[in-house]
Formats: C-alpha cells, sequence, structure tokens
C-alpha cells in the first residue's frame, strides 16, 4: 500500500480531493491531510509518506516552500514524489526540472488525470519494494550460510539467485552458457572471472560455516560441501514456488 499525504488550504477541496482518490484507487491510500506548509513537513518527518498531492497556492508560506525545503535537507526519498496544482503554471518554470516534481498539473485540476499519474507512480514505487525485500530475502539466506559480503563473488551469487528468482521462465540450467554471462556483461566482466569469484565465495563459505549448519541447511541432501548450483537451488526453493528445478 502506497501512503499519500494531501496538502490542500481549502478544506471543501481536500475533502473531495480525498473522496475521489479513495473511491478511484486500490493501492494508495490517503495516509494524512496538511493544511499548511509547516503541517506538511510536521507530517513528513514523523510519518510514513510515499506520495505527496501538493497545492502551490498555500496561504503564508507557500508550496514553493516546502519543495525549497525538501531540496535544501535533500531528502532525497522524495525525489520524484510530489505531484504538484497551481492556479498560474507560468510561476513554476524554476521548479518543472526539480528532481522532486513529478508533475504539474493547472488548476482547475482534473482529478482523473491526477489519479493516472498516481497509480503510474504508485506502480513504480511497488516494484521497487517487492525488488527490495526479495534482495534482503536473498542477503538474509547468504547471511545464514555465513557467505562474506565482502567479496564480490558473494555479491554476484545473490544476482544471479535474483536473476533467476525474477525470471522462472528462463530456466537458466547451464550456468556457464546462461547465466554468468549475465553477471559478466553487467559489471563488464568475462564470464570466467564471475565464475571463478562465485566459486571461491562458495569455497570460502564453506571453509567459513560449521559443518551441522550447512547439513541442517541443506536437509543432509548434500555433501559438507555445497555446489554453487545447490546453494541457489535451495536458497530460491526456501523463497519460496516462483522457481521449480
Amino acid at each position: 500500500m502506497i501512503n499519500l499525504l494531501v496538502v490542500e488550504n481549502d478544506p471543501e477541496k481536500c475533502k473531495r480531493i480525498v473522496n475521489y482518490i479513495s473511491q478511484n484507487t486500490y493501492d494508495i491510500r490517503v495516509y494524512s491531510i496538511a493544511f499548511t506548509e509547516k503541517e506538511a513537513i510536521e507530517v513528513i518527518n514523523e510519518q510514513k509518506v510515499d506520495l505527496i498531492l501538493l497545492d502551490l497556492d498555500l496561504p503564508l508560506l507557500s508550496g514553493f516552500s516546502f519543495i525549497k525545503y525538501l531540496t535544501r535537507n535533500e531528502i532525497k526519498k522524495y525525489e520524484n514524489s510530489i505531484i504538484a496544482m497551481c492556479s498560474n503554471t507560468k510561476t513554476t518554470t524554476y521548479i518543472e526540472n526539480n528532481p522532486y516534481i513529478s508533475a504539474i498539473f493547472k488548476k482547475p485540476v482534473l482529478l482523473n488525470e491526477v489519479v493516472k499519474k498516481l497509480e503510474l507512480l504508485s506502480v513504480h514505487m511497488l516494484t521497487k519494494y517487492d525488488e527490495t525485500k526479495v534482495e534482503n530475502r536473498i542477503k538474509y539466506e547468504l547471511d545464514k550460510l555465513n557467505y562474506n559480503f565482502a567479496y564480490n563473488g558473494t555479491k554476484f551469487i545473490a544476482e544471479m539467485i535474483y536473476e533467476i528468482y525474477s525470471h522462472p521462465e528462463n530456466g537458466y540450467e547451464n550456468f556457464n552458457r546462461d547465466l554468468y554471462p549475465i553477471i559478466a556483461k553487467r559489471h563488464n566482466r568475462s564470464p570466467n572471472t564471475i565464475k571463478c569469484d562465485v566459486l571461491q565465495a562458495t569455497r570460502s563459505m564453506v571453509l567459513d560455516c560449521k559443518e551441522e549448519t550447512l547439513m541442517e541447511y541443506f536437509n543432509y541432501a548434500c555433501s559438507a560441501q555445497p555446489t554453487v548450483k545447490e546453494v541457489i537451488n535451495t536458497i530460491l526453493n526456501k523463497m519460496g514456488d516462483y522457481y521449480k528445478e
């Protein structure tokens, strides 16, 4: 679920915006409302907000000041996360290329257009969120086996696992032919270098990990020195049904 902050000083307009978004989106939740720039700053500093719908025509300190606050403090998690609304878009020229602005709509705003933009941003954010969850799970499993992330080979094997997990339809039965070249191209190295680094990291893992830990992790289905393929297949199977041998 994506959390949205609505910053609008007019209570009636704010209510209309909130109701429309709530009724016409599935993955976006109006998490908080702010009527002033000061309230908006308090919300982003204290609560979990992903997207911001910002009225630039706020009284006293305007929405422009809110954008300046983000820029000055380099709060990068809100880059490309603001949809702005303004009565005079001629005044927005200097913020059009601001990294925090995703879109600017001229008033009167067509809420269906705003929702379309919000949904596009939410899809991107949810995709990134899912990717991070998978990457963290892979790291968790490699940590359990005592893989050392100071080795390039450990990072490469993590990428290999993610590649197979993300594209189970490709099979990747032959690592030499199908997988090492993908990682090699990504890092501008030779497939053989990637393979050697992965093998070195796995050998080091076997030396550093207790034999009983290895045997238990692999459900006693391998020797005390599992191969790279055994490691990858076991981790993928522990992560769920996306991958089938």
